[in-house]
């Protein structure tokens, strides 16, 4: 199993670059697809419920997306040491890219191709009040996921991006609010480990950030 698990590191940190590579062909794709859905939807009912179907399915994958890119925080806070989660730390941005796009879809198809007026935009149920709230925070985090950010943010991008730590909680919310499923239970723990994790280097450093910046 060890030897299994060093195959994948290694393939995944030799190939880097193409990786990424396909990180940005994917995320391309994901918008071409949000247009022709839009375009699609127009032309008949069947095809409308259809993608509205479909929308659920981007939303599952935005949020195991999520999820993984809160796994290596997690991880380094509670001492736990391991290839895979330095793997995940290693595309983390890429991740979070992606499970915005993912989550846009999801809110496009769910919500955007059904309404026809201004009044049923803003009329939003409880559950649709915390998945807005989050994809804003989000929305955040995603045009400052990048080098430039980073540079130009200096520590006001690590503040930006603790934001998470409040959109977990949306999120959380938002897939409760809709129906317990085994994702309102994953969602759930994967929170309670990261308030775990916070008490943990609260306790050891008397920071929540281990003296570090993020």
């Amino acid at each position: 199993m060890r030897q299994f698990f060093d195959g994948i590191y290694s393939f995944f940190t030799s190939k880097r670059q193409k990786i990424l590579g396909i990180f940005r062909v994917v995320c391309w794709l994901l918008v071409v697809f949000l247009i022709i859905a839009f375009v699609l939807s127009r032309f008949n009912q069947t095809t409308l419920f259809f993608l509205f179907g479909l929308g659920n399915t981007f939303g599952t994958f935005s949020l195991l997306a999520y999820v993984t890119t809160l796994l290596p925080g997690i991880g380094d806070r509670l001492g736990v040491k391991n290839k895979i989660l330095v793997l995940l730390k290693i595309y983390r941005r890429e991740v979070g890219i992606s499970m915005y796009f993912l989550a846009l879809i999801h809110v496009t198809l769910e919500k955007l191709l059904i309404i026809t007026s201004v009044k049923e935009l803003l009329t939003l149920l409880p559950f649709e009040i915390m998945g807005t709230l989050a994809i804003l925070i989000c929305f955040f985090l995603f045009i400052t996921s990048n080098t430039v950010s980073m540079v130009w943010l200096k520590l006001n991008w690590y503040r930006i991006h603790r934001l998470t730590y409040i959109g977990m909680f949306f999120i959380f919310l938002h897939v409760a609010l809709v129906k317990l499923s085994i994702w309102t239970l994953l969602m759930g723990f994967v929170l309670m480990l990261q308030l775990i994790s916070l008490i943990v280097i609260y306790r050891r450093t008397d920071s929540f950030t281990g003296g570090r910046p993020i």
